[in-house]
């Protein structure tokens, strides 16, 4: 397998890190302060890079208790999320403490996610709940390790998580393999539901908070303004879509999507070893990237001052769990 850094204005490669070879699978990708860091699910260690160091002897690794099931870290804070099977690691890399909390899922997490503050982390299993947690407790010695909210609205896996602030309340949007979206606001616990025709595998949000963007498993990319279901508790697609709402040029199962800072550019991956970059406000594709295998994971971010420079030293250093 491979990692490769792009510019999305002009799909020049900047970077490639070299990985192990013979690790077939699906990888997690986050950044956090300069560094790149990478874990495969089923395999029990995280690795990091420099930004600006590709070598796979340049790389540190972080080992795990177990398997390596989901795999976040927040932008904020120097802080590691990992699941083992149904139980969620917190790992701060300064200090090497680790918190260790018993979900209240019955089969494996997958999915966890950082709302953009890091006040809040969500995850979702394999048993289709979702679980949502206040950072700051679980973090705080002798604080709360309990959950704040929890769902068990998907009938099927759950596939991704993006948080919004939507009318000034912050919602967790899910995505599950049921073919289903529901909106939960984190507030009142209320909910939306919006059913597709095909599986669902990933969501993205753009920052402007007006729309959401998923992925779905027949190739197709569809955007959906909040505003559209805003007043229905549940609704199907095709009821609230329109024809130009969609990205359309992928093969196969869409497996990845981010959007950009600014909410130009959405990017997308998929099965069929493409990465396209969009406009978000035409829906056109501006750039095609191929590569040897499916797309696993994708990130964006702007890269920090001095990268290019040899002597770049990112902010981060990592304990050995």
């Amino acid at each position: 397998w491979s990692l490769k850094a792009y510019d999305t204005n002009t799909a020049s490669r900047l970077f490639e890190y070299c990985g192990e070879s013979g690790t077939d699978g699906a990888h997690i990708l986050s950044v956090a302060n300069g560094c790149i860091l990478e874990a495969q699910r089923g395999r029990a260690k995280i690795n990091v890079w420099p930004l600006n160091k590709y070598n796979y002897d340049t790389k540190a690794r972080i080992f795990a208790p177990g398997k390596i099931n989901g795999f976040a870290s927040m932008s904020t804070q120097k802080v590691l999320a990992f699941s083992v099977k149904d139980t969620i690691y917190f790992y701060q890399s300064e200090s090497g403490q680790i918190e260790v909390i018993n979900t209240c899922h019955y089969l494996a997490v997958n999915v966890i996610k950082f709302s953009s503050d890091d006040c809040f982390v969500a995850c979702g299993g394999e048993d289709g709940m979702v679980s949502l947690w206040n950072v700051g407790e679980i973090l705080r010695p002798g604080g709360n390790k309990e959950p704040l909210h929890k769902f068990a609205h998907h009938l099927l896996p759950v596939t991704d998580i993006g948080f919004t602030a939507l009318a000034r309340r912050l919602r967790v949007v899910t995505v599950s393999e049921d073919r289903t979206v529901k909106v939960y606001d984190m507030i009142s616990g209320t909910m939306l539901s919006v059913i597709f025709e095909t599986g669902l595998q990933c969501v993205a949000l753009p920052s402007t908070d007006v729309s959401m963007v998923i992925g779905k498993a027949n190739g197709t990319i569809t955007e959906i303004p909040y505003a559209r279901i805003a007043e229905m508790r549940e609704c199907h697609v095709i009821d609230i879509i329109k024809p130009n709402d969609h990205f359309v040029g992928h093969s196969e199962s869409i497996t990845c999507l981010a959007v950009t800072n600014d909410t130009m550019y959405l990017v997308s991956g998929s099965k069929d070893a493409t990465v396209r970059v969009w406009d978000t406000s035409t829906h056109l594709c501006l750039h095609l990237l191929s590569d040897r295998g499916p797309i696993n994971s994708i990130v964006v971010m702007n890269l920090p001052k001095n990268v290019f420079r040899f002597n770049y030293k990112p902010d981060y250093y990592f304990h050995q769990i």
